[in-house]
């Protein structure tokens, strides 16, 4: 807005920024460059790796950022020890291109708000090896690509150990 006063010209403008939530979602990998290998660990605590592979049908936890706001709402980057806290749009986990089942997702525990804490179940069956990982929240918003696990499909070793048994009686 322009205004004239006797000796000058002033100009006065008023930004509005309202808080809507905006999300850059971004999974945490093992060697700190957004791409490579997801910082993950696996039900029995262990770093997954190439030797230490997450296997199908158990959980891991993987590590994220930018969920936007939580709920209920609290300011970025505040130490936490509560379980409280979890973001306000849903977020989706994608483990070799499958949508998987999440059992927590939220703050991480003994952590700062904004360090994302997701515990999700390898799908069965997926393929043993590096598969991709992405996770994703309502609208637009996914984690950047290049990330991966290291998976071991024991579901598919016992199937074939239990025929190769069955067919040696």
């Amino acid at each position: 807005m322009l205004h004239r006063s006797a000796a000058s010209f002033v100009v006065l403008s008023t930004v509005l920024v309202k808080l809507r939530g905006v999300m850059t979602l971004g999974l945490f990998t093992s060697n700190s460059s957004g791409i490579g290998l997801a910082a993950a660990v696996n039900q029995d605590g262990s770093i997954v790796s190439f030797g230490r592979p997450a296997d199908d049908d158990s959980y891991i936890s993987l590590y994220a950022t930018g969920e936007g706001l939580l709920l209920p709402f609290v300011a970025a980057g505040r130490f936490t020890n509560e379980l409280s806290y979890a973001p306000q749009k849903p977020i989706d986990v994608y483990i070799d291109n499958r949508l998987t089942q999440t059992s927590y997702v939220g703050v991480a525990p003994y952590s700062v708000t904004g360090f994302l804490q997701i515990n999700a179940k390898i799908p069965r069956g997926v393929a043993t090896g590096s598969v991709p990982v992405r996770i994703e929240a309502a609208g637009p918003y996914r984690s950047q690509d290049g990330v991966s696990l290291i998976v071991q499909n024991r579901s598919n070793s016992k199937a074939a150990s239990l025929k190769i048994e069955i067919g040696n009686l």
